[in-house]
């Protein structure tokens, strides 16, 4: 499973979503995460991503302090170790899970973001089945 069209478009998706939302404050250090993790996923390099989650920061409004930021999606980067980490992919499977990492729906995302139906009208990439078809 891959999720790598949403890893390639995540710049352009938060610049998207920054601007639709306006960036709610109360959303900053979970947006921060995603980010992060996905910023990791896409281009397998941990430091780049944090540098990049660091300066996507310093776009909003009222930005994290940095070392916040940092301790708030520490454990983005260590999800994504572990979906190349083979006893770590054997623990996942002793336990049934499908897959490491963080493998979040649509529907999922909408709720973390608190994305309205109408902020959803200007994305593309993150909307709700609802929205979709309409």
């Amino acid at each position: 499973m891959t999720y790598l069209p949403l890893y390639a478009g995540t710049s352009t998706t938060f610049t998207k979503f920054r601007a639709v939302t306006g960036m709610r404050i109360c959303i900053r250090e979970i947006t921060c995460f995603l980010y992060r993790y996905w910023t990791c996923c896409y281009k397998s390099d941990s430091k780049e991503a944090l540098e990049d989650t660091l300066s996507f920061n310093d776009t909003f409004l009222l930005p994290l302090d940095d070392e916040e930021v940092i301790q708030a999606t520490k454990s983005a980067e260590k999800a994504w170790e572990n979906l190349h980490d083979e006893e770590a992919i054997l623990r996942t499977r002793e336990k049934c899970f499908k897959a490491n990492g963080y493998n979040y729906t649509n529907n999922k995302i909408i709720e973390l973001l608190k994305i309205t139906a109408d902020e959803q009208r200007e994305l593309s990439t993150i909307i709700s089945r609802e929205e979709k078809y309409l």
